[in-house]
């Protein structure tokens, strides 16, 4: 009976070590089970924040990309050249500062001949071995008439820099004779004619053109522009391709009367071509309209009239130049009610012709 006693005891233990056994097994089985799925909720876990850092550098990255993208588009519309062509669709001034004299050009055939006066005697004294007399150099009139004398010679030889076609009504002042009158000094002064600037073309001729400062100008009023502002404006010379001139009138019309002046001009139809390059956020676009709204509150200047020459959406118009009025185009158009407007005449009597200077025709050809 103990025998049997201590049996059961010995199975007894044996099935508890075997029950323990077995949970241990169990329990290390749960803790490997645990750790395993703890490593792989980890594993999991850096993998996911692998992939949000992955995700979020692919994220900076394409934003970077993009930001770059949009800067090269910005510098691409910021800063861009366009070729401009003029067409002048009324008579066009810009003042050099100087004059033609009566002592430094000649009339002929409804042509101004202008030429350097110093030229003409050298070539004079070549052919005469004499200079002109102390009395025909210090005498006005009388080296007036000593050129007018030697206008043949002059023509004929080439001895000129200019020749420029004349309103009809000037040719017949100029035939009068100085020696005859007693005012032979304000006669003289009748017949000055304002110089308009020039350029050496390629086959070195002397031409007019339109200056760059022109445009940046009439741009700066246009747009509204500060003096800073307009500096991100970078406009070149006209470079003339058909370019004509004449001498012809500026009339000042007043309440009193008219004042008539004589003075070189580019003729309506000639054409030029300039290049704009921008640096700045304005479109083409943004400039085409802006410039038609301005001139639309300015009507009494003409622009409905030269408007209607705009066929597409590559043109606008622009005035330039001398005699388009100074409040016109610096103050507010829809303000300026000119009591005087200055005109182009063909001849002085000719109202008929009047048309308001400086209007041209842009078009964007690049």
């Amino acid at each position: 009976m103990a025998k049997k006693k201590s049996n059961n005891k010995k199975n007894n233990a044996n099935l508890f070590n075997a029950f323990a056994k077995t949970q241990s097994n169990k329990n290390h089985k749960i803790e490997a089970t645990k750790k395993r799925k703890e490593e792989e909720e980890r594993i999991q876990k850096e993998k996911e924040l692998k992939r949000t850092e992955e995700d979020r550098v692919q994220r900076e990255k394409e934003k970077q990309e993009e930001a770059e993208r949009q800067r090269k588009r910005l510098e691409e519309s910021d800063l861009k050249t366009f070729k401009i062509k003029i067409t002048t669709l009324s008579p066009i001034h810009i003042g050099s500062g100087y004059e033609y004299e009566p002592t430094n050009y000649v009339i002929r055939d409804n042509f101004l001949y202008a030429f350097n006066e110093h030229l003409v005697v050298e070539q004079l004294y070549e052919r005469d071995k004499k200079l002109p007399t102390e009395h025909q150099l210090s005498n006005l009139n009388t080296l007036v008439a000593f050129f007018r004398a030697e206008a043949d010679f002059i023509i004929d030889n080439r001895l000129y820099n200019k020749k420029i076609p004349v309103a009809k009504d000037i040719v017949r002042l100029y035939k009068k004779d100085f020696g005859l009158s007693n005012n032979n000094d304000e006669s003289i002064n009748q017949m000055l004619i304002n110089e308009h600037i020039s350029t050496n073309s390629k086959d070195n001729k002397i031409v007019p053109y339109i200056a760059g400062s022109s445009f940046k100008g009439a741009l700066q009023t246009v747009l509204n522009l500060s003096v800073k502002e307009s500096q991100k404006f970078k406009i070149s010379d006209a470079i003339p391709l058909n370019v004509k001139n004449q001498i012809v009138w500026s009339v000042r019309k007043t309440s009193k009367g008219t004042i008539p002046q004589k003075l070189e001009v580019i003729s309506k139809g000639s054409t030029l071509e300039f290049y704009l390059t921008k640096i700045n956020s304005l479109s083409f676009e943004d400039i085409r309209k802006k410039i038609n709204e301005h001139y639309q509150k300015a009507d009494n200047q003409g622009f409905t009239n030269f408007s209607r020459e705009i066929k597409n959406d590559k043109q606008f118009i622009l005035r330039v130049g001398r005699y388009c009025g100074q409040k016109f185009m610096v103050s507010k158009p829809e303000e300026f009610n000119p009591k005087t407007k200055s005109l182009f005449r063909a001849e002085e009597k000719k109202d008929k012709s009047e048309l308001p200077f400086g209007w041209i025709l842009c078009e964007i050809s690049k």
